[in-house]
């Protein structure tokens, strides 16, 4: 299920609006996307309450949400997915920093 054939295929589908394709496609990259989480959440400093799987997950839900993504295959999703980590850590880390002010 890994080959980039059948990942654009299952892209195409789910931006099509089907469900199951969408599904199909988190759960064949999901092996890479906790691997980039947890790549990121090295560099983060100590204390970080998000894990690689809480990072997943607030990627799949993001992506849910979003109104239309133009992805062209697997490198892409992933390099986008990588760039909504960053911005959920860099989200946090203002959150943390907003509360100790207050």
């Amino acid at each position: 299920m890994d080959s980039p054939g059948e990942i654009a295929r299952l892209i195409k589908r789910w931006q099509a609006g089907d469900k199951a394709a969408e599904n199909a496609l988190f759960e064949a990259l999901y092996a890479k996307l906790h691997a980039i989480a947890t790549r990121y959440l090295r560099s983060e400093a100590p204390g970080q309450t998000l894990g690689a799987t809480a990072l997943v997950h607030e990627v799949y839900l993001r992506f849910q949400r979003a109104e239309r993504l133009d992805i062209t295959g697997s490198s892409h999703f992933l390099a986008l997915a990588a760039r909504v980590i960053r911005r959920i850590l860099v989200d946090k880390a203002r959150e943390r920093r907003s509360d100790k002010r207050a």
